[in-house]
């Protein structure tokens, strides 16, 4: 039982008057009284010792009193509540136990945002129809135009020749999707490539001027396609999105989601996949040099150029500069 008859006197006067006790509120003793409610925490209250067959009487703050009649199911739900309080207590005052409890918090929300999070991106992903990487494609492109690029300076022949070597890739190792080649001028982004959810894959002037060879953009072409036919974009905005949200229910601050095309320019400026993905996608670039019979090694050829070119200007991002592990990911295409 948690609520409890009672007679009430203020503290001022003797006189009685009818009023209901409640324990449902953890922590806090409620007296009702008419329409009249007040709520005192337990720790301000005073419990009289029980005495035979006498109401249990409590002591208020500034002088009142409760005397209930139910004295022995009052003091059994008290004693209950002290119990539990000081199971609590002996919990928040062992150093061991405050440890081990911190430990298994970190440890939960680093599976959650390890394993977790990118489990339900890629459920999420897959069932998602194609519709929805065409939308986010056509808004995205929208906006990296806006913050990220210029228009290109490539003249028609040169867009045209790039775009023949596009359809190879494709038709060695583009899947069943559809792709959408564009040129921009990267400004300080400088030679990179990036696929939006869509099969949209952007080059950039600068990365166009710094192959050395037509085998060189195929490569990354590739590594790209590879990231369009396993959806990594869309995985990648959907976790995102998911840790936002995450986010927001943990800080209580609804005002750090967004919507997931708005997170496109900030997640191609910084060329931000997990490892897992890079490695699909270079993957899927080994796959074409080798079905081409090209050497693995044009692959790390330009990505070191693009190394460099990252090294000299500073504020300068490249598809290598930001990507994990880089130096071990060409280690497989120097063998």
């Amino acid at each position: 039982m948690t609520q409890f008859a009672a007679n009430y006197y203020d503290g001022r006067s003797s006189e009685r008057r009818a009023a209901t006790v409640s324990l449902k509120v953890p922590g806090y003793l409620t007296v009702q009284e008419l329409s009249t409610q007040s709520r005192f925490a337990l720790g301000e209250v005073t419990v009289r010792q029980r005495l035979g067959s006498q109401p249990a009487v409590v002591e208020l703050p500034e002088g009142g009193r409760l005397e209930i009649s139910d004295a022995e199911a009052f003091h059994a739900a008290m004693n209950a509540l002290g119990a539990r309080r000081q199971w609590i207590h002996r919990l928040e005052s062992s150093w061991p136990t405050v440890l081990l409890v911190l430990v298994f918090t970190l440890l939960v929300g680093w599976l959650t945002y390890d394993r977790g999070v990118p489990a339900l991106a890629a459920w999420t992903a897959d069932r998602l129809p194609v519709s929805v990487d065409q939308q986010i494609g056509r808004d995205g492109l929208e906006l990296v135009d806006e913050y990220l690029f210029r228009p290109t300076t490539l003249n028609e022949t040169e867009q045209a020749e790039w775009r023949a070597a596009m359809d190879r890739v494709v038709a060695t190792v583009g899947g069943d999707y559809s792709y959408q080649l564009e040129f921009r001028d990267g400004k300080k982004i400088g030679a990179n490539a990036f696929a939006l959810p869509s099969g949209i894959i952007i080059f950039t002037d600068q990365l166009i001027n710094l192959a050395e060879q037509t085998g060189e953009i195929e490569a990354i072409m590739a590594h790209e396609v590879g990231h369009v036919r396993n959806r990594h974009s869309l995985r990648t905005l959907i976790q995102n999105s998911l840790l936002t949200g995450l986010l927001a229910v943990i800080t209580g601050d609804v005002t750090v989601g967004g919507s997931i095309a708005a997170g496109l320019p900030n997640m191609l400026a910084t060329a931000s996949y997990s490892r897992e993905f890079e490695y699909e996608a270079d993957g899927v670039a080994k796959e074409y040099l080798r079905a081409t019979g090209q050497p693995l090694s044009v692959y790390a050829d330009i990505m070191e150029r693009m190394a460099e070119g990252a090294a000299e200007q500073p504020g300068f991002f490249s598809l290598l500069s930001t990507h994990p592990a880089t130096e071990e990911r060409l280690k497989e295409f120097r063998e």
